[in-house]
């Protein structure tokens, strides 16, 4: 054996390229396989940081005039006041939207990704805010008939 790995040493080092091309092959393929790992690790593999994750539910709306409805869109706060007062089927329900927002000062404006919540979004998770308290609930009637949130 120790014969075997002496002449494979050999070998190598007589081939400088075909031992280059050898060892850049091993480390592309090892290097893509953790790649692709890690995402499939983070993604799928590993449950969702909440308590009972597997009764989370995403409900959602399409519009049926557009052709491709592959997208869940959110639901409209009239919708969601109805679902919420109707339910008798889930322990608690809430909204989320995740829009683009710009944050302004005086150095210029930047673009950042920011979700709006209703007051059970923390509820329907089972965490609590790691600062300050939770939101107040926001009834039906609460809003303005005649003009309704600008979202």
């Amino acid at each position: 054996m120790l014969q075997d790995l002496r002449y494979a040493l050999r070998i190598l080092v007589k081939q400088p390229v075909f031992t280059g091309i050898a060892v850049l092959t091993l480390a592309l393929g090892i290097g893509a396989n953790t790649a692709i790992f890690s995402v499939v690790n983070a993604l799928l593999l590993k449950p969702l940081p909440f308590p009972q994750p597997q009764q989370l539910v995403a409900i959602g709306m399409t519009d049926s005039r557009q052709k491709d409805r592959t997208e869940l869109g959110s639901l409209s706060y009239p919708d969601f006041f109805d679902y919420r007062s109707q339910n008798c089927t889930f322990s608690s329900v809430a909204l989320y939207r995740t829009r683009a927002m710009a944050l302004t000062n005086e150095a210029g404006a930047t673009s950042l990704a920011a979700t709006k919540v209703s007051a059970e979004f923390f509820e329907v998770l089972g965490v609590q805010p790691v600062m300050g308290r939770g939101f107040a609930r926001v009834t039906k009637a609460a809003l303005n008939p005649l003009r309704g949130p600008s979202d």
